[in-house]
């Protein structure tokens, strides 16, 4: 290629170190014109960057049932100190030294793969911000994303199934919040690494949740998607610290928190780039096995690379729109995009009793988590799949904005799902093209 002019360029060099896609690799990215002198300077460097012995996050997927492992492996751990242990799926999370102490794990009997614990981090546009309310205990506002998801249409129909349990996995949960259900309404938590669950240090994860289920006819604040804390249950997973970031494994014991207490449906507002063996089978297992319906926000860098968890096809990866139906700026759009919802200035709950418009995928993830446990708690016989494709099939067609799959099926539609189902049952929801169950993105919906 010709390196006098103004290309990307990628060297990819094996090793465990940090800054590395699945297969391990160190990926250097080279933007300059012309590029010979500092593609040769980046080679010189590499030994370099190889070389260094700084602490290393990994998470090991091992043979199940052997507890000396865990007793072995915690002798590699940094101050012998296991970050996570999830011993229903076999998989651990420490920080080693260096990359000699990585490479010995790696040859440990009982290690089926180990990769790194990548990080994660909210998906909310910090820029975009907006006001901060404090005067709303007065009154109670209809956020426009609730009515444009055809929520309120729904409440008035039975529920069958009135403890659905809803998992939250963020930065936590302002407990408490005057506009919140709290652990009288069957509210509960997981702890991990990143600290407790109902201390909500960013904002971020009491943001979401009160899109989710923000208490209605209470005459103050705003309404989530499932206003009756009677007819629901929360249960609040610490995936991220409380400075909005966090990682592969405290994700996933959070997730696995949520599992544990019963959850049919976990919104997860994060995510990152780069996907790992370890991450992509304990999503499958929690979605094929246990049947739970994975909600994630597809991130928030505007382009078509893809962010995980979100798409991964276990996940429904949903994208961002405004109040006029339009793409937000931000939003990801790649094949794995499934759903669409508002996140642009999204008026939800916010610590110490006040309320915030923020905007991101992460405002748009819990828009359709709610949805999906509205329609669900009416229809509890359906599977995870089945509630997924019908929300896929009723969702709104949205205008092509020249971005690729920008909105997947389009903007979720409580009241259409609702109705298709209850003419249609359950059934509505199976695949038609003799094709698996799950396929992810754009092709999980065999109409799109």
């Amino acid at each position: 290629q010709d390196l006098n002019t103004s290309h990307t360029y990628e060297i990819a060099i094996d090793g465990p170190i940090i800054n590395h896609n699945n297969s391990m690799t160190l990926l250097l990215r080279l933007s300059c014109s012309p590029c010979s002198l500092l593609l040769s300077t980046a080679v010189l460097l590499l030994p370099v960057v190889l070389a260094r012995h700084e602490p290393i996050d990994i998470v090991i997927k091992y043979t199940g049932g052997d507890a000396e492992f865990l007793h072995e492996v915690s002798d590699y751990a940094s101050g012998n100190q296991v970050k996570e242990i999830l011993a229903k799926r076999d998989i651990v999370a420490l920080t080693v030294e260096s990359e000699e102490a990585f490479e010995k794990i790696k040859s440990l009997p009982g290690v089926e793969a180990v990769d790194l614990d990548l990080p994660r981090s909210a998906f909310v546009v910090r820029t975009m911000s907006g006001r901060v309310l404090q005067n709303l205990n007065q009154e109670e506002v209809m956020p426009y994303g609730i009515e444009m998801v055809q929520a309120p249409e729904v409440w008035p129909t039975p529920e069958v199934d009135e403890n659905l349990v809803v998992c939250v996995v963020d930065t936590g949960y302002d407990l408490g919040h005057v506009d919140l259900p709290t652990e009288r309404d069957g509210t509960t938590g997981t702890n991990t690494f990143a600290g407790l669950w109902p201390i909500d240090g960013d904002g971020h994860g009491t943001h979401c949740a009160g899109t989710v289920g923000a208490i209605g006819n209470n005459d103050r604040g705003v309404i989530g998607v499932r206003p009756d804390p009677d007819k629901f249950e929360f249960h609040i997973g610490k995936g991220l610290f409380n400075s909005g970031v966090g990682t592969d494994s405290t994700i996933m014991a959070a997730v696995e928190g949520c599992v544990e207490a019963g959850a049919r449906v976990i919104s997860m507002s994060l995510g990152g780039p780069g996907a790992t063996r370890v991450t992509e089978e304990f999503y499958r297992s929690v979605y094929e096995d246990d049947g739970v319906l994975l909600v994630a926000a597809a991130g928030n860098d505007g382009t078509t690379e893809q962010s995980y968890p979100a798409s991964f096809p276990f996940v429904m990866s949903v994208a961002a729109i405004d109040s006029n139906e339009k793409r937000a700026s931000f939003s990801q759009c790649n094949d794995q995009v499934e759903i669409a919802a508002p996140g642009v200035n999204v008026l939800s709950t916010y610590p110490e009793n006040r309320y915030r418009e923020l905007s991101g995928t992460s405002m748009a993830c819990p828009h359709v988590a709610g949805v999906a446990a509205e329609i669900w708690a009416r229809f509890p016989s359906c599977t995870n799949t089945q509630i997924r494709n019908v929300l896929l099939r009723t969702s709104k067609a949205l205008d092509d904005d020249g971005c690729y799959n920008a909105f997947g099926s389009g903007l979720v539609q409580a009241n259409e799902a609702y109705k298709m189902l209850a003419e249609s049952g359950c059934a509505a929801g199976d695949r038609t093209d003799n094709e698996p169950n799950v396929t992810g993105g754009g092709t999980q919906n065999p109409d799109f």
